[in-house]
């Protein structure tokens, strides 16, 4: 019977997991190289979006400026039967003065016909109001790139 359990445990101690060593103990050159491709592919795939979305904020903002001046319009036109043709205080001028430009673009310009902000580089929007001299509305536009 000694025997027995003997062989026993001697098969329980040469079948048993090794422990690994100080020096074997942490990640391989494997895991580290396929942890790094992954956070790779992640940020190649995010970067574009997060730039795209900062120029969306702008034009967002230059958006709601022209809006804003074109209800303005909207106003003048009901009172006088005409769109201003320019800021200032003066008869035919809308008496209001846009606010500071958006970040990443030019001051909002007006006439008679539109209200337009110029982004200043060719990844911004061009935001425009086209203004209707006939029925006192105005259509907004938002397209990619400088305004012609």
């Amino acid at each position: 019977m000694p025997n027995l359990t003997k062989s026993r445990l001697l098969m329980l101690v040469a079948n048993k997991p090794r422990q690994r060593s100080v020096l074997q103990k942490g990640f391989t050159l494997v895991e580290l190289m396929i942890v790094v491709v992954i956070v790779g592919i992640l940020s190649a795939i995010a970067m574009p979006n997060f730039l795209n979305q900062q120029s969306k904020a702008k034009a967002v903002c230059a958006e709601t400026q022209v809006s804003a001046l074109a209800k303005e319009q909207q106003i003048f036109f009901a009172e006088n039967s005409v769109f201003a043709g320019k800021f200032g205080t003066g008869t035919g001028e809308l008496d209001s003065t846009p606010d500071s430009a958006c970040n990443g673009y030019t001051d909002i310009t007006l006439s008679d016909t539109k209200i337009q902000a110029a982004p200043l580089s060719s990844n911004g929007f061009c935001v425009t109001a086209n203004l209707n001299n006939t029925t006192g509305s105005y259509e907004l536009e938002k397209n990619k790139g400088l305004c012609q």
